[in-house]
């Protein structure tokens, strides 16, 4: 959809990925007026030298 997105990513321990959707929303909304949907990607990836930890990435287009 076009428009303009606010995103960030965090680091986190693979096994909190599930339960912290609701956390990264609520700090989007803190930040800018956004819309649904509210996308979170996982990037199948590694931190090196952190075992366990992946990076997620949120966004959500804005209300302008």
């Amino acid at each position: 959809m076009a428009g303009k997105y606010a995103c960030f990513y965090q680091e986190m321990e693979n096994d909190d990925v599930a339960g912290n959707g609701p956390k990264a929303l609520e700090y989007l909304r803190s930040k800018e007026k956004v819309v649904p949907p509210f996308y979170q990607e996982d990037f199948s990836s590694s931190v090196l030298g952190h075992d366990g930890s992946v990076i997620i990435k949120y966004s959500a287009k804005l209300d302008l």
